[in-house]
C-alpha cells in the first residue's frame, strides 16, 4: 500500500447499507405474506410478496451479522479488545434502551390500531388498554433484538480472542493454525457447514426443549432463535478479517455458488409458501445453506463492483442504522393505514417502503443536528463528516 493511501474496504459500505435497508422490504412485505407471520396482516395477500419476504428471511440477518463480526475483529486490531468493548455497550446498549422506551409502547399502541382498523378490537376498548402498554414486557423489544444479540456476540468474542492470547494455550493456538494452513480446504469446507449444522443443532433443541414442559427449556427455546442462531455467522466474520487468505477463499465465488445460492432460496421460498408457518428440518437445511452461499455470493459483488467511494452508499450507510430503528413502527403506521384504504397489494407494498424509506431518512437527519439526540439513537458523540472523496472522518460507524 502507498504511503497516505487510505486502506478503508470502500465495497462494505453499499453492503452494509443493502442488508440494514432490506428490512424495510422484508418487513413490509409480511404486512400481504400468507406464508410468514406478522403482527399485522392486510385483508389481502399477494404470492409475489409471499414469495419476496421469504426469500429475503433466508440470508438478510446471516450475511448482516457476517458484516458485524467483520467489522468488529477489524476494529478490536485498531483499537484493542477492551476499549471495543466498552464501545460496544455505548454504541448499540444506549440506543438500545432508548428506542426499547420510546418504541415499544409506542409500537403496540399502532397494533391496537391496526386491531381496530380490521375491526378485531372495539375502538372503545382502546384507552382501557393504554395501562397495559405502559407496562414494561418482552414485547417492547420487537425488531430491537439484534442489539442485545450483537452486544452478547461482542461480549464473547473478546473473550475468545482473550483466551486465544493466553500463553497457556500457545501450543493449541500453533497446532490450529498450522490445521488452517496445511488442510485449507477442509477447513473451508467445515466454516461453511459450521453454520448449517448449528442451525439445525438450535432447531432440534428448540423442538426438545419444547415438548419437555420445563420452564427454563421453554423460556432456551424462545431465546435461542433469534438470539443464539446467528452467533457463528458473526464469528466466521470475525475469522475472516484476520485470515486474509480465508477471507479471500470465501468470497471468491463462480457459477457453481450461485446456482447453489439460488437453488437454496428457491428451496425454502417453495417449502414456506406450500407449508405457511410451519417450519421443518429440511427448511432449515436449505435456508442455513442459502444463507451461506448467498452471504459469500453478496461479499463477491460488492468487492468486484464497488471497491470504490461512494457518497450515496456512505451517506445511506450512516443512516441506515436510524432508519432500521424507526422502520418498523413507521411500517405499522402506513401497514394500518392501507387497512383502511383499498389498493392493490404491490402498488400499497412500494408506497410503503418508499414513504417509509423517506420518513426514516429524514428524521435521520433531524437527529444529526442534536448531538444529545445523536448519541441517544446512535450511541455516538458527533456526527460523521465525509470528505471529498468520501473517506470518512470524525465518528466511526455505529454498526462497528
Amino acid at each position: 500500500m502507498q504511503p497516505g493511501k487510505s486502506d478503508y474496504e470502500h465495497y462494505w459500505d453499499p453492503l452494509r447499507a443493502l442488508l440494514m435497508l432490506l428490512g424495510i422490504p422484508y418487513h413490509a412485505s409480511l404486512l400481504y405474506s400468507y406464508a410468514l407471520p406478522w403482527d399485522i396482516k392486510d385483508f389481502e395477500t399477494s404470492p409475489l410478496l409471499s414469495a419476496l419476504g421469504a426469500a429475503l428471511v433466508t440470508f438478510r440477518m446471516p450475511a448482516f451479522f457476517l458484516v458485524a463480526g467483520y467489522f468488529s475483529a477489524m476494529v478490536i486490531g485498531k483499537k484493542g479488545k477492551m476499549h471495543w468493548l466498552r464501545q460496544r455497550f455505548l454504541r448499540l446498549g444506549v440506543p438500545f434502551i432508548v428506542a426499547v422506551l420510546l418504541l415499544g409502547p409506542s409500537q403496540l399502541f399502532l397494533l391496537q390500531l391496526a386491531g381496530i382498523a380490521k375491526g378485531d378490537i372495539p375502538a372503545g376498548r382502546l384507552l382501557e388498554s393504554l395501562p397495559g402498554l405502559l407496562r414494561p414486557s418482552e414485547q417492547w423489544i420487537m425488531h430491537l433484538w439484534f442489539l442485545p444479540a450483537l452486544i452478547a456476540y461482542s461480549v464473547l468474542l473478546a473473550g475468545l480472542m482473550s483466551l486465544a492470547e493466553c500463553p497457556l494455550l500457545a501450543n493449541i493456538r500453533s497446532w490450529f493454525d498450522d490445521l488452517r494452513q496445511r488442510h485449507a480446504a477442509l477447513f473451508f469446507a467445515v466454516l461453511c457447514a459450521a453454520p448449517v449444522l448449528w442451525e439445525l443443532a438450535i432447531y432440534a433443541s428448540g423442538l426438545f426443549a419444547a415438548k419437555s414442559g420445563n420452564s427454563l427449556l421453554l423460556l432456551y427455546e424462545r431465546a435461542s432463535d433469534p438470539y443464539a442462531r446467528y452467533l457463528p455467522f458473526f464469528l466466521i466474520g470475525a475469522l475472516l478479517h484476520r485470515d486474509r487468505a480465508l477471507f479471500h477463499r470465501f468470497r471468491q465465488t463462480g457459477a457453481l455458488t450461485g446456482i447453489f445460492a439460488a437453488g437454496a432460496i428457491v428451496a425454502a421460498v417453495t417449502l414456506r409458501l406450500q407449508h405457511p408457518f410451519s417450519n421443518s428440518a429440511l427448511l432449515v437445511l436449505v435456508s442455513a445453506i442459502a444463507a451461506v452461499t448467498a452471504s459469500r455470493l453478496l461479499i463477491d459483488i460488492a468487492c468486484r463492483y464497488f471497491d470504490r467511494p461512494n457518497r450515496l452508499a456512505r451517506r445511506m450507510t450512516d443512516a441506515s442504522f436510524t432508519i432500521y430503528l424507526f422502520h418498523h413502527p413507521l411500517i405499522y403506521a402506513f401497514g394500518t393505514l392501507f387497512i383502511l384504504i383499498a389498493l392493490p397489494p404491490i402498488l400499497e407494498f412500494a408506497i410503503i417502503v418508499a414513504a417509509t424509506t423517506a420518513t426514516a431518512y429524514m428524521l435521520h437527519q433531524a437527529i444529526r443536528l442534536s448531538p444529545l439526540a445523536l448519541f441517544l439513537f446512535n450511541g455516538i458523540r458527533r456526527p460523521r463528516v465525509l470528505d471529498d472523496t468520501g473517506t470518512q472522518t470524525g465518528a466511526p460507524q455505529t454498526l462497528r
